[in-house]
């Protein structure tokens, strides 16, 4: 059975310099079947603001992000899985930024904040 839920990511993401830039993206997802799943929201970056669309694909031991912003930018990521850190390895994502023509922007870490945990739940729902 497909699924649909609903998720932000968010953090401060650091360029080549150091500078810090904050990011985030909040997605509603859509099973597609076998582990493939389609995303549509928005992408913050800054102080900028678009709309978004990528993929979320569920492997065995990992959850691989792809949301490019209306503009081209590409947020890059993927959870890598731990049984040993179950609550960190499923609400940190380690990105990077990609410009439209696929230069590295910056990269960091984007999490899932707890406190939106009961939304989240409440957001999942058969498709």
């Amino acid at each position: 059975m497909a699924l649909r839920f609903a998720e932000t990511m968010a953090g401060t993401l650091h360029d080549a310099g150091g500078q810090p830039l904050t990011v985030s993206f909040t997605v509603a997802a859509a099973g597609e079947g076998r582990g493939y799943l389609r995303l549509a929201g928005t992408l913050r970056v800054g102080a900028q603001s678009t709309r978004c669309e990528g993929v979320l694909v569920v492997r065995p031991r990992s959850l691989l992000y792809r949301v490019r912003g209306a503009d081209g930018t590409l947020i890059a990521g993927e959870k890598t899985l731990s049984l040993r850190r179950p609550l960190a390895s499923m609400t940190t994502l380690p990105v990077e930024l990609l410009g439209s023509e696929g230069t590295p922007l910056a990269r960091g870490n984007l999490r899932f904040d707890l406190h939106d945990l009961p939304t989240f739940l409440l957001s999942f729902r058969p498709r």
